[in-house]
């Protein structure tokens, strides 16, 4: 009898980053995956100049630092963990769609890809399969 095939999921939770120079990122396991302890929502002129610094900063090419820009409004803060236990943030975009979704992925593994080319949802952080937005949202 032949060994089974091992299948990839029909979906596999995935956040995206634009950027693999993320200080924040950088005792973080990135190709392993990540758990989502937490969804919170923050306004950002709510959110501290420190904690905006901790979660935006990246490096370019040529190790300038530089800021991502934030969505100047409601946002969403995740809370994650990688396997060695060391937590770390990243903000997204609100939506009601997106935060619901959050929520319930609460506990759940994601896979972290880092690149603008690897990015299959528009620019939005996170990327709905028909049938979770047909059935959860």
């Amino acid at each position: 009898m032949p060994a089974p095939t091992e299948q990839k999921p029909i979906y596999e939770p995935t956040i995206y980053f634009s950027h693999d120079t993320y200080d924040k990122l950088k005792s973080i396991e990135t190709g392993k995956p990540v758990k989502l302890l937490e969804a919170f929502n923050k306004t950002t002129a709510y959110m501290s100049d420190a904690f905006k610094d901790y979660d935006t900063t990246y490096r370019d090419k040529a190790n300038r630092k530089k800021q991502f820009k934030l969505h100047n409004g409601m946002n969403i803060v995740l809370l994650l963990q990688d396997r060695n236990g060391t937590l770390f943030t990243t903000i997204r975009s609100y939506t009601v769609k997106k935060f619901n979704y959050y929520m319930y992925m609460r506990g759940k593994e994601f896979k972290i890809s880092i690149s603008e080319t690897d990015r299959e949802d528009n620019g939005n952080g996170i990327k709905f399969p028909e049938p979770i937005n047909k059935l959860y949202f």
